[in-house]
């Protein structure tokens, strides 16, 4: 019963996945369309992997073991898995006639003035590390992931991330106001798009990139119909390789994981969201069982308060992803070195209980009506990634694009009473 469940649900999110593909193929222009997608990817795609291959063994994760194999637990997953669209479709608008979206005026004399800088940002990285205490140690690709920095290049690294990032936006900056040989640009942008990857190792970095790239080409009309098609092909096939060689490079290699197996798991504990939200929902079940959270509401204290020094506030909660992390493996909250990647979805269900299944889809929806409400180009694209990054990501691991975003916002609310 359970695998006939898991295939109608699997079939109902592939036709919604049809329908947004088709949507966008023609122009749609509607956040939720693009946040389905990396929904899809990332929570639906399992159900066909447990089909074709059967689910992971999980014995280095006890937590999503016992998950995995609670059979109340899997229903409840897959029927939320469908309901999350029917949430979706009801608090959003998908409609295809949109207003023009506004843009800066590049002709301001303020633009002018301030286009010079933003070619400045964008070598920002190539300065950081040059002035950094071991710039030699940058040579090896993402350092900071391998645990090559130490002592003082380690904290000095806050600064180098800092400055891949200003990098990364000034790229995104540059191209949504590009008027025309978008894709000519592109290219003569590359050397610096493949350096921030380089330095940050991260492939989050480079799904952030892929997406805004996607997002801006897609917005300038230059996938349309079947270019947008062969283009999602494109782009899922690129990432998969360069997956594959990332972790082959900076895990596999390193933890002496060569069977089968061993990779699915890893794979899909990388890229599922499917393991951490059957385990809150099985720690809502079965609170006896162990809790992820101390209280309710902890790790949305802490995103509030990300910025406020530990030395004031010693008991401040910590991230998300740490609390998650230690309920997988029984241990106390704390941090072991690394962290499970999580969602919004589970998170709200982490922090809210049952009614966290619906708070989680509704933030997604907010964003969305909020972004497109302000109908301008870069608080648009700033929109898409922040919804699909909740999706993938704890708050924290992007909290500076959620902030600027949440700066233009205000920016645009406050110039729109000021017109009325």
């Amino acid at each position: 019963m359970l695998e006939f469940v898991n295939f109608i649900a699997f079939l109902w999110l592939s036709l919604c996945l049809f329908f947004v593909i088709n949507r966008l193929s023609k122009g749609y222009k509607n956040v939720i369309l693009f946040v389905y997608i990396v929904y899809y990817i990332f929570f639906a795609f399992p159900l066909l992997l447990d089909f074709l291959i059967g689910k992971p063994n999980y014995y280095t994760f006890p937590g999503f073991r016992l998950a995995s194999r609670d059979t109340l637990t899997e229903y409840i997953y897959s029927i939320y898995l469908c309901i999350i669209p029917i949430i979706w479709i009801l608090t959003t608008r998908i409609k295809r006639k949109q207003k023009q979206m506004k843009s800066f005026n590049l002709n301001n004399n303020f633009f002018k003035r301030i286009y010079p800088i933003i070619y400045f940002l964008l070598f920002t990285p190539i300065l950081a590390v040059l002035f950094s205490p071991n710039p030699m140690v940058y040579l090896e690709y993402g350092a900071a992931v391998k645990g090559l920095l130490v002592n003082e290049s380690e904290n000095y690294h806050v600064i180098v991330d800092l400055s891949v990032n200003i990098s990364i936006l000034s790229v995104i900056w540059l191209l949504i106001f590009r008027k025309n040989k978008i894709r000519r640009y592109i290219i003569l942008l590359s050397p610096i798009i493949f350096l921030c990857i380089w330095i940050n190792g991260k492939r989050s970095i480079v799904a952030l990139i892929a997406v805004a790239i996607g997002y801006i080409l897609w917005q300038k009309g230059y996938l349309r119909g079947i270019k947008f098609y062969i283009a999602i092909t494109f782009a899922v096939i690129i990432f998969a390789l360069f997956t594959s060689l990332y972790q082959s490079n900076l895990r596999y290699e390193s933890q002496g994981i060569t069977d089968f197996y061993d990779i699915y798991e890893n794979v899909r504990v990388d890229f599922g969201r499917d393991d951490v939200t059957k385990f809150a929902i099985y720690t809502t079940l079965y609170p006896e069982e162990g809790k992820i959270l101390e209280y309710p509401g902890q790790s949305f204290l802490y995103d509030i308060t990300m910025y406020v020094p530990r030395e004031f506030w010693p008991d401040k909660p910590l991230p998300y992803a740490v609390y998650m992390t230690a309920a997988i493996f029984g241990l106390s909250p704390e941090y072991i070195g690394w962290g499970m990647t999580t969602s919004i979805l589970e998170e709200t269900i982490s922090n809210f209980s049952w009614i966290g299944m619906l708070i989680g889809p509704l933030i997604i929806s907010l964003i969305c009506r909020l972004g497109e409400g302000s109908n301008h180009e870069l608080v648009y694209l700033l929109t898409v990634l922040i919804a699909s990054l909740l999706l993938v990501l704890q708050l924290a691991a992007f909290a500076p694009v959620f902030f600027l975003w949440i700066l233009l916002l205000l920016i645009y609310r406050r110039k729109k009473r000021y017109m009325l």
